[in-house]
């Protein structure tokens, strides 16, 4: 297979993006936010994403039941870099892939192919390595 693209990376950083800590969600989503170079947007969502170095939790069994009734067609058209609060209150539920490592990534495409965004390349970008469950660990 042809390579596509090689990623550069800073380390990965503990934290969940749904519990930020300085701005509100609304804030990434305003024509201020969106209207701001990269760099700039880079800077306020890095800020908030290494505020708070604890790592998220996983969902029990029963709160996984909240999946079946917030809405997945946000997760596509919200425009920004949050999404707007979730059916029960302040904030989405991150039911699956809830705890993660974040780090910052430029993306160095090579050319002949047809990806967009991103994926054609990119300076600034921020990677999300996730697990959907709790790991087992000892089995």
């Amino acid at each position: 297979m042809a390579q596509l693209a090689s990623i550069n990376s800073t380390p990965l950083v503990q934290a969940d993006l749904l519990e930020l800590s300085g701005k509100s969600l609304k804030f990434f989503g305003e024509s201020s936010y969106l209207g701001m170079s990269a760099e700039n947007k880079m800077n306020q969502l890095w800020s908030e994403v290494t505020a708070d170095s604890n790592p998220g939790s996983f969902p029990s069994k029963l709160g996984l039941a909240g999946i079946f009734v917030e809405a997945m067609e946000p997760s596509f058209s919200t425009k920004g870099d949050a999404m707007e609060p979730g059916f029960f209150g302040s904030h989405r539920t991150k039911y699956i892939h809830s705890v993660a490592g974040h780090g910052k990534v430029s993306l160095n495409a090579t050319a002949g192919h047809p990806f967009t965004g991103i994926f054609k390349g990119a300076n600034l970008g921020i990677v999300r390595l996730s697990s959907a469950a709790k790991p087992e660990f000892g089995k």
